[in-house]
């Protein structure tokens, strides 16, 4: 029936919770409850009893990957303190595809001059953990021009801890 739920199961594997609606007679929905996960492989086999006797299925079973972790330099900019012009930051903005795995984050991120002096640095995600904001301490300014990196290296996503391939700068 158009706009009911399956009354018999369609498998997926590996299981993600969800319902699958026939939204016409030609087009099967499914809602999941849950996201997908990255990188992954998913097996769907529909039953026979999802059709009508009349209708012949060529394939009832297939295959499809969900997308790959990313993430991309959203900004990056040396800000100025309005309030205290002394006050000077190397500051960056990341946007993942899944939520990321807050919890091992700071190891993940590294705030250094090309000189190679390291940084203190301050981090905050937004609420759905996909957009990162990277705050580096206040820079002291030299005589000597000296340039500052934000580098995210090995970070993962919140789902299946899998890491980002290559480093985000």
């Amino acid at each position: 029936k158009l706009s009911e739920p399956l009354s018999d199961p369609v498998t997926v594997q590996p299981s993600i919770s969800g319902k699958w609606i026939w939204e016409s007679d030609t087009l099967l929905r499914f809602s999941p409850e849950t996201d997908w996960l990255p990188d992954t492989e998913y097996k769907v086999s529909l039953p026979e009893s999802a059709f009508n006797p009349q209708v012949k299925i060529k394939k009832r079973r297939f295959s499809f990957a969900s997308p790959v972790f990313g993430g991309k330099t959203e900004s990056e900019a040396f800000y100025e303190d309005p309030r205290n012009v002394k006050n000077k930051s190397a500051v960056a903005a990341f946007r993942f595809n899944y939520p990321l795995d807050a919890e091992e984050l700071e190891k993940h991120v590294s705030v250094k001059s090309v000189g190679g002096r390291k940084y203190n640095f301050k981090l905050k995600l937004d609420e759905a953990d996909t957009v990162l904001h990277v705050v580096s301490e206040p820079l002291p300014i030299g005589a000597e021009d000296d340039f500052v990196k934000i580098v995210l290296s090995g970070v993962r996503n919140a789902y299946n801890r899998k890491a980002l391939p290559d480093d985000l700068t």
